[in-house]
């Protein structure tokens, strides 16, 4: 049995779809969604890597000095010093949701040039799913499937600051931070995981044996 964490990657290895959907699921270890209180504390809480969308992150900054990054530790980046006071580099051990609680904001700004960025369901947007955190993102055919309801669509990353504002202020990033949630109670539970595999599963051996 093949599996595959979305449609948009299993369609992409084998159009004819002999394929399992089975994402990366994850428990409820915040205890409930997060209420939006802001949206200038923006965090992307994985490992920062240029296709991640590391460029996309400093235009944000630079297009609104109100804004606020945070993320872990990390050796293999440099803190820019354009950005002294506004770059919060947490401790690596820091529980996932501490961390969650100290963002109003999750961002993915994924690589469009990538194959591996289009096709990649990240775990930090399923983490930020469990915390009920609002996603700006841009849109890949696997964020789409996930979390068309519950993120918000970036194309301009200079303009973040005030689409995120716009978004704060009208209520839509209450309205995306409770649909981040719902995606993942819905598909990204372990539960809900764990009963469609052991389903697949069922079927496999439920097969007559050429």
């Amino acid at each position: 049995m093949l599996t595959s964490s979305s449609f948009a990657l299993g369609s992409s290895i084998d159009p004819h779809g002999k394929w399992v959907r089975v994402p990366h699921a994850r428990e409820d270890f915040g205890g409930g969604a997060k209420p939006v209180t802001g949206f200038r504390r923006i965090g992307f809480l994985g490992t920062v890597r240029p296709h991640k969308g590391l460029n996309e992150i400093c235009q944000a900054l630079t297009g609104d000095a109100r804004l606020e990054f945070i993320t872990f530790g990390q050796s293999q980046v440099v803190r820019p010093y354009t950005f002294a006071g506004r770059w919060h580099e947490l401790p690596p051990d820091t529980p996932l949701a501490d961390a969650y609680r100290e963002v109003d904001v999750a961002v993915l700004p994924m690589n469009a040039a990538s194959d591996g960025a289009q096709r990649q369901l990240p775990a930090k947007a399923v983490d930020a799913a469990v915390m009920g955190i609002p996603i700006a993102a841009a849109s890949t055919p696997v964020l789409d499937e996930y979390f068309s309801g519950g993120m918000l669509q970036v194309a301009n990353w200079n303009r973040l600051g005030a689409r995120l504002e716009a978004a704060f202020l009208s209520g839509e990033l209450n309205r995306l931070g409770s649909a981040s949630r719902k995606s993942w109670a819905n598909e990204l539970a372990l539960d809900r995981v764990r009963a469609s595999l052991e389903t697949a599963i069922a079927d496999l051996f439920a097969r007559p044996v050429k």
